[in-house]
């Protein structure tokens, strides 16, 4: 039966059945420190369940939950870090804003 179940699972996977699609790509330009932004060409999807999120040029602050991250509050997330957000809810409350000078942050987002 285990054998069975196995061998089910790898054709689901073979198949695209546990594969993920990137749909959207956005490029948030410039990320100030005056108003955090959010992903909004990625949450008009309402399938949308995961982003990934390349901090370009510097530093950030991030919030998955709703809440507006400022310069001084907030996950920090470097130059060069790219940050993996999942769910639909993470997806749709994340905003992001620069610790200092204009940023630029890509996010590529999809959904199964």
């Amino acid at each position: 039966m285990r054998t069975g179940l196995l061998c089910v699972f790898v054709l689901a996977l073979i198949a695209g059945g546990g594969a993920q699609n990137i749909r959207y790509h956005q490029t948030l330009t410039p990320v100030t420190n005056a108003a955090a932004q959010s992903l909004s060409t990625c949450v008009a999807d309402v399938a949308v369940n995961f982003a990934y999120i390349s901090i370009e040029t510097t530093d950030c602050r991030w919030w998955d939950d709703g809440t507006a991250p400022t310069a001084a509050t907030g996950h920090l997330a470097p130059v060069g870090r790219t940050l993996t957000i999942q769910g639909h809810a993470n997806v749709v409350n994340f905003s992001v804003i620069s610790t200092g000078a204009n940023a630029t942050v890509v996010a590529s987002c999809g959904r199964p």
